[in-house]
Parts: structure tokens; sequence; C-alpha cells
């Protein structure tokens, strides 16, 4: 593990790793590589007090760590804007957790800061029963489907 994941990673959940617990803090070297290894787009749809529509885009997969944004739009509220994201892929629980962490031209209806996490499928292409929650953000539900 290099510093810049578990710094990322420190980030990610709010906690304090001293740079010394790289030489004690280790994942299995296999740790989230198997099924989640693509990039690319998948088709988010999600509902909270209105429904979501958004393309989800993992843009690298750094062993366990994924990066990437959302281009959200909501046509009843004509919000709209990109949100960036860091996330962790659990192998053992099949699941992703992601957090925003900027907005970029957004309109309307959008916070930063929420979580969202989901199941991922036996293939990595859908990701299901998902929600997602935040200090700024009505609670919902998401699912989403790789398109390319």
């Amino acid at each position: 593990m290099n510093k810049k994941n578990l710094l990322l990673i420190s980030l990610f959940f709010g906690m304090l790793i001293s740079v010394n617990a790289q030489e004690t803090f280790r994942l299995p070297s296999n740790y989230g590589q198997s099924i989640l290894q693509r990039t690319g787009t998948w088709e988010l749809r999600g509902f909270d007090v209105r429904e979501w529509r958004a393309n989800l885009v993992i843009v690298s997969v750094d062993n366990y760590v994924l990066h990437g944004y959302f281009d959200w739009y909501a046509e009843s509220s004509q919000s709209s804007g990109r949100e960036y994201f860091i996330g962790i892929y659990d192998e053992n629980a099949r699941s992703i957790t992601l957090k925003g962490i900027y907005l970029e031209n957004a309109i309307g209806a959008l916070a930063s800061s929420t979580i969202y996490e989901a199941l991922v499928s036996n293939d990595g292409r859908v990701f299901s029963s998902g929600f997602w929650f935040g200090r700024y953000t009505e609670p919902g539900t998401w699912e989403a489907i790789w398109i390319k």
C-alpha cells in the first residue's frame, strides 16, 4: 500500500492514520481486484423526493480505491451537475462505498459530501440495492447498470 492510497483511505473515512501506520496496516494483495477492475460508465437511476438519473463514471481503479464522478440530472426540478467521488470496493462484501467530494456546475438541488453504497453483481456490471445519505442530502435509493 503506498502513501497516496493510505492518505486517501484516511481522508475517506475521516480518520487520522500516521505515516508509520503503513508498516502495520496492510490489506491482502488481491483485495478488491477480482470483480470490479473495469472503468467505464454505468447508467444510474435513483429516488429520494424526486427521480434522479446520472451517468456514474469510474475513471480509475487503483487496487481497491475508485475515482470518478456522477453526471446528475433530475427532470422534475431541472437540477444537474457533476459530483466527483472517491470510493472503496469491498470484495468480501461485494459492495462499493462512494463519497462525494466536490460539485461542479451544480444547478438546483444537489449536495456534496453524500455517501453512496451499493452491492456489486458477480460480474461487476450491476450495482443494486443502493442507498445514499448525508448531512445535506435527502436519503434515497439507487441502482446502476454498466453501459460501456
